[in-house]
């Protein structure tokens, strides 16, 4: 594992162990950064690539990818709970920047429904492109 040392040489062995038990349930590797009253540390545990030996950076960065869906929704709906938009509201009125279809709201984004398709595309083994609409389901 590797780990670096926060403010005042903090060793946080219960993140160590923390991070340990995700590699010993079988991920590859973890990355973790706290900021917290105690300072800031950084840490990893694990491989950056299965059957390679070389250790996660602790200065790493990666791609979410669909992890981010769950975490955007929740924070959407914590805003929805304050009363700062509503799931009925059009989106193309909190992100005119992007001249969204008026139709479409909060909700469908949320419910995948929208009819967007996804902003990367996917190439098949005979190099043509696949668009892949929010909800999973092949555009073409």
């Amino acid at each position: 594992m590797t780990a670096g040392r926060g403010a005042a040489g903090q060793e946080r062995t219960e993140l160590r162990k923390a991070m340990e038990a995700f590699v010993d349930a079988g991920f590859t590797g973890v990355q973790l950064r706290v900021h917290d009253e105690r300072g800031e540390w950084a840490g990893s545990a694990g491989v950056r690539e299965l059957g390679q030996s070389g250790k996660p950076p602790t200065n790493g960065r990666f791609w979410a990818g669909s992890n981010i869906k769950t975490f955007t929704a929740t924070l959407v709906l914590q805003l929805v709970a304050e009363g700062t938009i509503g799931l009925d509201d059009p989106v193309a009125g909190h992100l005119p920047e992007f001249g969204l279809d008026r139709r479409i709201t909060v909700r469908m984004l949320l419910q995948h429904t929208s009819g967007l398709f996804n902003y990367t595309f996917q190439k098949l083994v005979d190099g043509l492109v696949k668009e892949v609409v929010c909800d999973g389901q092949a555009a073409g």
